[in-house]
């Protein structure tokens, strides 16, 4: 059980007394805990997990594979976290992504429907007309 394994509280030699007091040693070492960040190396407490219920949702491993020149891998022995700040940068750069595949397709798209319309509507004669000298 979870609360036996944490019957030691850290810099303390002897074990609590209570089973009241466990769940505040629970509680006190999740609060003080920190994480290492996967993105930027800091140390951070508030944390998404890139493979958690959030992470998964907002597709983080996904992104990160894609525009960041680093592999995130669920097996992989590295941290599994990123901090809020480096999920904003990473989301707005795969805004930008969006935003530039978008305008590709639109200018493509553009650019077809021009060359078939003028491609259309320009026909040329191939036949000299009789008056006109050879070249």
């Amino acid at each position: 059980m979870v609360y036996e394994q944490l019957a030691f509280v850290p810099n303390c030699t002897t074990p609590c007394a209570s089973t009241v007091a466990r769940p505040v040693i629970l509680l006190l070492n999740v609060l003080h805990k920190y994480y290492r960040r996967r993105l930027c190396s800091k140390m951070n407490r508030f944390v998404i997990h890139i493979y958690g219920e959030e992470g998964e949702r907002m597709r983080l491993a996904e992104k990160i594979n894609a525009y960041l020149p680093i592999t995130v891998k669920m097996n992989d022995p590295l941290p599994k976290t990123a901090c809020l700040h480096c999920i904003e940068r990473l989301e707005a750069h795969h805004e930008l992504m969006e935003q530039f595949m978008f305008a590709r397709r639109k200018l493509t798209n553009e650019n077809k429907a021009t060359s078939v319309a003028s491609s259309s509507s320009t026909t040329v004669d191939a036949t000299p007309a009789p008056n006109s000298p050879p070249c």
